[in-house]
């Protein structure tokens, strides 16, 4: 009987850890709420002073490409669309992007894709992971993605 009921409790735990792993559309929905609720950025430099763009539109593709939409709050002036490829080298090292949170400067934190992108997070509001909890929605992401070869790679 306690050899059954060990064996109930061990199933039980696996489907539980199971059932709590996200797939492509629910990552993809976490990321966008939490991208807008907790307004990370980016600057958009302008001849003589720079802007701060909101994150207001997150879309990702099942090939790793993501689509991030970035506008300005005083006349919702689309700052950027920034396209990233999940599966892009580092320009810095050629390696393929490491996306974590970490310090930028002083003490501004945000979500770096290797050295070739940087969003910072600007809301007082946010709970002290939400950095560290959106990068690893970001690389659980990319390993729902399938990488698309390129048929001039090596």
């Amino acid at each position: 009987m306690k050899k059954l009921l060990t064996i109930c409790l061990i199933m039980a735990t696996a489907l539980t850890v199971n059932a709590q792993e996200l797939n492509f559309d629910e990552t993809v929905k976490y990321i966008k709420e939490n991208l807008i609720k907790y307004k990370f950025y980016h600057h958009q430099r302008r001849v003589g002073y720079q802007i701060q763009c909101n994150i207001d539109n997150f879309k990702a593709t099942q090939n790793g490409e993501i689509l991030l939409i970035s506008t300005s709050g005083m006349n919702a002036y689309v700052c950027n669309e920034q396209i990233i490829n999940l599966f892009e080298k580092d320009k810095e090292n050629g390696q393929e992007i490491k996306i974590k949170y970490e310090l930028f400067s002083g003490d501004d934190y945000g979500i770096a894709f290797g050295s070739n992108y940087y969003y910072q997070l600007s809301s007082d509001n946010a709970p002290p992971n939400v950095g560290e909890r959106l990068a690893n929605a970001f690389n659980h992401l990319r390993s729902l993605c399938k990488k698309e070869k390129d048929p001039f790679d090596d």
